[in-house]
């Protein structure tokens, strides 16, 4: 059994050339993950070049 109490979820500032966003998630990866979602969410014409995305192209940071 997963025990997600163990995961505690951080706010996270992810920035891709000029677009921030902040989401929530468990490591850097998974606020990329969550990142290229609500940028494909708002920004649906670039859906193809956020989901191909190398994952070096987005800056990662704690928010306070």
């Amino acid at each position: 059994m997963i025990n997600t109490h163990d995961m505690t979820l951080q706010r996270y500032r992810v920035k891709v050339g000029h677009i921030e966003v902040v989401v929530s998630g468990t490591d850097d990866a998974d606020a990329i993950a969550n990142a290229r979602r609500e940028l494909a969410r708002d920004l649906p014409r670039f859906y193809d070049l956020i989901r191909a995305m190398e994952s070096t192209r987005f800056e990662v940071n704690r928010a306070a």
